[in-house]
């Protein structure tokens, strides 16, 4: 037989269960869910700078941005590209190291053209020479001087109208798509560098064979102009393949393709997956509050600046990306970092019951 005091407290115990399970039922249908997000984030650079090596005479730089939420965008882009029998040279600045602060502007690599370089050098060696025969226009000259001037020109007019039969040949070849611009480019030039040499030769035998007239200097001089122009322009090209850092930030060194990187890492964007449901309850703007276990006990505040209008699917479910700034001036994340960001949504929230509901109809897919 059980004692009236057993049964008293065993009849409590039942009440108190049977009040406990009625006030929890009540507050799943009155209590709306909690008004935020957590989701998984991955940490991505503000901006990113690569320098690639695509194949043998082909290098191509870029500068991306971490900002969208659908992932990097495309700020900058840059294709050199050398033909490939002028044995193009890609050098590194040696006195780089990897994790070393690289500042906007500085060089980090040179791309070096043999060929381009050669013709430079020609190019100045004939306008030093014209200058010289310029000063000396008033002078006269000796009549063997007057002869290796008319025999220069016939070697260059020989060497131009060679030239003509070859650039007509790659011209074609290049309308017919076996030769690439380069190639085609290289041919040109060539025929601009001999057509020069020509105007050399014959500017050097006018001067032999003039006297000191104003009219004869101004020749001379439009001369030297000319290939102070060119010059500039091959001054120009070889300066184009000097590669420098369009953004401040943190080296690294390394890879098949990717010879190196620079990453602008204040401040980072976070990418996140927003399921669809909640959508509409996400703004730009919103507070963001981000953990990563790589860096302990460190809560980074930012906010929402990105949301994609176009679903994507991800594990069977529909989600939209999200992008969120954070400040970073300590540099503690770093690009590919993860962890969990908690973002704060907009609007009433449904109850535990609903929701629940929802799932087992299949209305919360």
């Amino acid at each position: 037989m059980i004692a009236p005091a057993a049964a008293r407290r065993t009849a409590l115990r039942r009440i108190a269960g049977w009040a406990a399970i009625l006030v929890l039922l009540l507050l799943a249908v009155v209590t709306p869910q909690w008004g935020g997000m957590r989701q998984k984030a991955l940490v991505d650079a503000d901006q990113t700078f690569r320098l690639h090596a695509i194949e043998s005479g082909r290098h191509q730089w870029s500068l991306r941005s971490g900002w969208p939420a659908e992932g990097e965008a495309l700020v900058r882009e840059q294709v050199l590209e050398l033909e490939r029998s002028d044995l193009v040279e890609l050098e590194i600045d040696p006195s780089l190291s990897p994790g070393d602060v690289v500042q906007e502007g500085r060089v980090v690599a040179w791309l070096r053209s043999p060929r381009d370089e050669r013709q430079l050098a020609e190019l100045q060696a004939m306008r030093t020479e014209l200058e010289a025969q310029r000063d000396l226009l008033g002078a006269g000259q000796r009549i063997e001087q007057v002869e290796e001037a008319r025999q220069r020109v016939r070697l260059a007019q020989a060497a131009w109208e060679g030239h003509q039969l070859e650039l007509t040949r790659v011209r074609r070849l290049h309308t017919e798509g076996a030769t690439s611009d380069a190639e085609l480019e290289q041919a040109e030039v060539q025929d601009r560098l001999l057509a020069l040499e020509l105007e050399v030769a014959q500017a050097v035998r006018q001067v032999a064979t003039s006297s000191a007239r104003p009219e004869e200097l101004l020749v001379v001089q439009a001369q030297i102009d000319a290939l102070g122009t060119r010059v500039v322009e091959l001054e120009g090209r070889l300066d184009g393949l000097t590669i420098r850092s369009p953004i401040t930030g943190l080296l690294e060194m390394g890879g098949n393709k990717v010879v190196l990187r620079v990453y602008d890492l204040d401040p980072v964007y976070l990418r996140m997956a927003l399921p669809e449901t909640d959508r509409h309850s996400m703004r730009v703007g919103a507070p963001v509050r981000f953990r990563s276990q790589a860096v302990a006990d460190i809560v980074f505040e930012g906010k929402v600046v990105d949301i994609s209008e176009d679903a994507a699917t991800v594990n069977g479910s529909q989600v939209f990306w999200v992008s969120a700034e954070v400040p970073n001036s300590s540099l503690l994340l770093r690009s590919g970092m993860s962890g969990v960001a908690r973002i704060d949504l907009e609007g009433p929230r449904r109850g535990m019951v609903a929701s629940l509901w929802d799932e087992l109809t299949g209305f919360g897919q």
